[in-house]
């Protein structure tokens, strides 16, 4: 990061800044960098978990910070920035039950091996020598008559060669024509990213849709949870329905209450799940069903639970470095 930033100005203590702060102190850094990078490091410092990270990407993204009322009366100013945010910590800034709006916006990458040997030769570098090569690619930019034209062919590249977004293809078009541009003029050699070296950082839709997850979530949440579907003998908890030819009938209270614990919305994903087949309908139309499971009368949610093919495997199936 601290090389990241050291291209537009000083790293350490002045471009690259903390995440242990409040919301508003963010946002006014993110206006005052305006058009430059906002580099924020230590993701892990803040705290709330994922609810606090979705509405962090969700507010920066926004581009302006909210709508204040001034002591004196009417409205402060409203700030905006027109900038991209590069983040860094232990975990990934987006969850398995993060946002679609969340996932959406974020290009996400795990570092796996040593990108910089000599981290403190580096580090000395890059604290006194700074802001030369963003100079130099901003002088030699104007010099560019037809970027648009390029933005919009390496755009219409990855739509086609890849399964997401058009948010996260338009997000990595800029990147790598920025990319070609920087090895253009400051890098000079022929190492330019194309779509097939970052198509694998790249949510697929899948990822993105929320209905799809939550769904996912539902049969393992089912699976994990078995025994709560069964009036044996063994089951000496708390009982949410049961589960006949691949169809579980789930409490709705607990279905409610255990999709809201993992971030996501009985209202919103209801519907979809209809849409789409995942649970059944009653011959009204209703998404509950009033049913008496095993001699208790209430009201639940039938789940078409997923069909797709599994093979059984035996001990002997599994690698001997996993045992």
């Amino acid at each position: 990061m601290n090389v990241a930033a050291s291209v537009w100005g000083k790293p350490s203590g002045g471009l690259v800044r903390t995440l242990n702060g409040t919301a508003y102190g963010i946002s006014e850094t993110a206006a005052f960098m305006y058009s430059l990078p906002c580099i924020l490091d230590e993701l892990q410092t803040i705290k709330g978990g994922n609810t606090s990270f979705n509405q962090m990407i969700m507010t920066l993204t926004e581009g302006m910070n909210k709508t204040q009322g001034a002591a004196s009366g009417g409205i402060r100013q409203v700030k905006q920035w027109k900038n991209c945010f590069i983040c860094s910590g232990e975990e990934n800034i987006v969850k398995d039950n993060s946002g679609g709006g969340s996932i959406n916006r974020v290009i996400s990458l795990e570092v796996q091996d040593t990108v910089i040997e000599d981290g403190n030769y580096t580090m000395n570098v890059v604290s006194n020598n700074y802001g030369f090569a963003g100079r130099e690619f901003i002088s030699r930019l104007k010099e560019e008559k037809d970027l648009i034209n390029s933005y919009r062919d390496i755009l219409k590249e990855l739509q086609a060669d890849t399964d997401t977004t058009d948010k996260q293809c338009m997000a990595m078009a800029f990147l790598l024509l920025a990319d070609s541009l920087a090895v253009k003029y400051i890098f000079k050699d022929e190492c330019n990213l194309n779509v097939n070296d970052v198509k694998q950082f790249m949510a697929t839709k899948s990822e993105v849709d929320i209905v799809e997850r939550a769904y996912k979530w539902l049969c393992g949440w089912v699976a994990q949870n078995k025994n709560r579907f069964d009036n044996s003998i063994n089951n000496n908890g708390q009982i949410w329905g049961k589960i006949e030819n691949g169809i579980a009938a789930i409490n709705k209270n607990v279905l409610t209450e255990c999709l809201q614990q993992n971030g996501f919305d009985y209202g919103a994903v209801m519907p979809k799940f209809a849409e789409r087949g995942y649970i059944l309908r009653t011959p009204q139309r209703k998404y509950v069903h009033h049913l008496s499971t095993y001699g208790v009368r209430a009201y639940y949610v039938k789940a078409v639970l997923s069909q797709e093919e599994y093979k059984d495997i035996s001990v002997n199936d599994v690698p001997k470095e996993w045992v």
